[in-house]
C-alpha cells in the first residue's frame, strides 16, 4: 500500500481579472473579499491509502472539491491514465483502435459494455457519449497503464448501466496490479465498486477517509448487474 499526501486549494479563479462594479456589489452584498474568493483552501496535507488492485472512490457534491482532489492525487501517482485522454480516432474502426488481438479485444470491450456488432464497426468518433465513455474503458483495461483518474464516473450512463460497468471495472481492478481513482456525485454504485477507500469531500472543505483493508472480493456480489447494454 502507497500513502500519499495532498493539499489542494481553489486557486487563481478569476486572477488577473480587474475588480468591476458589479463584482465589488456582489462581494459586497455577501460580505467576502474578492482576493478570498479566489483562492480558497480546501484541504492541506491529507494522506491517503492508494492499494494496487484497489478502487478510490471520491464522493461529495457538485463544487465541493472532488476535481481539485483528484488533480493532487494525479501530480503525486505514475503512470497514470485519465479517461478523457484516452483518443476516439474517426479513421480506425472500434476494433482496429485496439493494439491487442481481436479475441482480447473482443473481451475488454465487452467488459465495458460494447458488444453489439454494429458498434465495434463504427468508428470511435462516431459513437453516443455513453458508448464513448466505455469504449475508452475498453481502452484503458487494454492499456498498460496503472492508475486510472476519471472524474464524474459513469454520470453520463443511465443507472442501470453504470451499475453494470462499475460492477465490471470493480472486479477487473482487484484482479490486478492496477487501481482507479474515481470522482461521482452518485452514492448509488458504493455496492458495485465496493472502494478499498472511501473519500467524501463536503461543502465546508472537510475531507473524511474510510478505509477498507485489502482487496474486497467480488465474485458474486453483483452478477445481475454485470452485463450493461
Amino acid at each position: 500500500m502507497k500513502w500519499v499526501k495532498v493539499s489542494g486549494n481553489v486557486g487563481d479563479n478569476g486572477a488577473g481579472l480587474e475588480a468591476t462594479d458589479r463584482m465589488l456589489t456582489v462581494a459586497g452584498l455577501f460580505g467576502v473579499a474578492i482576493e478570498d474568493s479566489r483562492h480558497r483552501q480546501l484541504f492541506q496535507d491529507i494522506s491517503i491509502p492508494i492499494l494496487p488492485g484497489g478502487v478510490v472512490l471520491i464522493t461529495g457534491s457538485s463544487g465541493a472539491g472532488k476535481s481539485t482532489l483528484l488533480r493532487a492525487l494525479r501530480q503525486q501517482l505514475q503512470n497514470v491514465l485519465s479517461l478523457e485522454e484516452i483518443n476516439a480516432p474517426a479513421d480506425l474502426s472500434v476494433v482496429d483502435s485496439f493494439t491487442t488481438d481481436l479475441d482480447k479485444t473482443l473481451a475488454h470491450l465487452a467488459r465495458a459494455g460494447l458488444s453489439e456488432a454494429r458498434l465495434l464497426l463504427q468508428s470511435p468518433a462516431t459513437l453516443s457519449e455513453g458508448q464513448l465513455f466505455r469504449y475508452r474503458l475498453a481502452q484503458f483495461f487494454a492499456g498498460t497503464a496503472q492508475v486510472l483518474i476519471v472524474d464524474e464516473f459513469a454520470a453520463i450512463l443511465d443507472r442501470v448501466t453504470a451499475r453494470g460497468v462499475a460492477c465490471q471495472l470493480a472486479r477487473f481492478i482487484k484482479n490486478s496490479t492496477k487501481t482507479a481513482v474515481l470522482a461521482t456525485t452518485h452514492e448509488d454504485l458504493l455496492e458495485d465498486l465496493q472502494p478499498t477507500t472511501r473519500i467524501h469531500v463536503g461543502l465546508n472543505g472537510k475531507v473524511n477517509i474510510l478505509e477498507f483493508h485489502g482487496k474486497q472480493n467480488h465474485d458474486g456480489v453483483c452478477d445481475t448487474k454485470c452485463n450493461p447494454k
